[in-house]
């Protein structure tokens, strides 16, 4: 499940209000967006949100807390083709390699809004294992693995 942070944003309208969702909405918000959590996950994020967030959530707290289900759920279904094809995208010019820029443009296309120049910039070194200022595709790979 790949979602833009429009379409998170877009979610979080539809069950909260004045920009808050109450803690006892957690659950249908992310089944609206197709997650199954358990009654003990539940139970732990309205725990957290209680303790931590005043039993209230904002759009970016709903967004905190969809990111890491998001990457934990989509790992390990990307195969060998779909990486090559990832990686495709993203090395617009067709040298092997993706620049600065590339992963900036398809981040910000990714995201529905630019990304801080330091983010990608950290994003990019996060991945460089080879400190050349690019990723190539064993370099990507290891990345979309972790």
């Amino acid at each position: 499940m790949f979602f833009s942070f429009s379409e998170l944003r877009a979610a979080f309208k539809e069950l909260g209000r004045d920009g808050q969702l109450e803690t006892r909405k957690l659950g249908a918000a992310l089944r609206a967006l197709g997650f199954m959590p358990s009654e003990m996950h539940l139970l732990e994020l309205t725990q957290h949100v209680s303790l931590n967030l005043g039993g209230r959530v904002t759009c970016d707290d709903f967004i905190d807390i969809l990111i890491p289900k998001v990457l934990a759920e989509t790992r390990g279904c990307f195969g060998p083709r779909e990486l090559h094809l990832a990686f495709n995208q993203l090395d617009t010019n067709g040298d092997g390699l993706v620049s600065l820029p590339e992963l900036r443009q398809a981040l910000r296309s990714l995201l529905d809004e630019p990304l801080p120049a330091a983010d990608v910039e950290e994003v990019l070194r996060d991945g460089d294992l080879n400190g050349d200022g690019r990723l190539d595709f064993t370099e990507f790979a290891k990345m979309m693995s972790r």
